[in-house]
């Protein structure tokens, strides 16, 4: 076997320059700090963010249950007649719904087709409405509806 033998006095000269160990130490703390910084701000940017994209689905969905709400009554209030039935309540569904009707204009008697004689007495009303839901939230509106009441019965024959 032979062994290498380096002569005492000389240097040990190496393959790689110093500067190759030096790029390897690592980072500074300056380093580190800016790093941190940077995570800081991306984190707090993302959750501004997501904050506010949270914020806008709560309002969303707020406002789509309020319009749920509101076509339902309005489905409901079809079917009601004002001038026979100006004030009331009903639970449907998951919903209590609440009216209570003003006539705008004096109640008068509507126009034929043929003849120019109506049937019915027709009126303009102002229903205000109140809708609350399964969740306890209550939506307040309004709409303008039609009444009518027959007063005359149709001819047969004419």
């Amino acid at each position: 076997m032979s062994a290498i033998v380096v002569p005492t006095g000389l240097p040990c000269q190496s393959k790689q320059p110093d500067h190759v160990f030096s790029a390897e130490r690592g980072f500074t703390l300056l380093e580190a700090i800016v790093a941190m910084v940077l995570i800081m701000l991306v984190g707090l940017t993302l959750y501004s963010w997501i904050s506010t994209s949270v914020i806008s689905l709560q309002h969303v969905r707020g406002t789509e249950m309020k319009v749920v709400s509101e076509d339902s009554a309005l489905a409901l209030l079809r079917t009601i007649n004002p001038m026979q039935k100006p004030q009331g309540g009903i639970q449907v569904e998951g919903f209590r719904i609440r009216w209570n009707a003003q006539l705008l204009y004096p109640a008068r008697s509507g126009a034929g087709y043929y003849r120019g004689i109506s049937l019915y007495r027709i009126g303009l009303y102002q229903v205000h409405v109140e809708v609350r839901n399964i969740q306890g939230k209550v939506y307040f509106f309004e709409a303008r509806m039609v009444g009518y009441k027959q007063i005359l019965q149709p001819s047969v024959g004419s």
